[in-house]
């Protein structure tokens, strides 16, 4: 199982994606949150980095605050307000979905 820190905002993220699946978290996603609608990215968010956490930037909204993180294998996998994952890695935003 994926530790999130804190846990509970991650709800069932944690038991929706495994580190031993060959597979990204995005195909795991759509497979495995499909009733939710699957893994969609989102195109168009800045990634803010400051004093060691993350917050996403939208044209025209506030930034969304990270609420919990994981690692998976060699990336961050950042929950932010508003359940939206973020998937970083070297500190670039790789890619962004709903997941609520």
């Amino acid at each position: 199982m994926l530790h999130f820190s804190p846990l509970g905002p991650a709800g069932y993220l944690p038991l929706l994606l495994e580190p031993r699946d060959p597979r990204s978290v995005q195909e795991q996603l759509n497979e495995t949150y499909a009733h939710g609608g699957g893994w969609n990215s989102f195109p168009g968010f800045t990634l803010i980095e400051s004093a060691g956490k993350y917050a996403l930037s939208y044209p025209g909204d506030p930034p969304m605050r990270e609420v919990s993180r994981a690692q998976f294998r060699n990336q961050t996998l950042v929950l932010f307000q508003a359940s939206w994952l973020g998937i970083i890695e070297d500190g670039k935003l790789l890619d962004v979905a709903r997941v609520d």
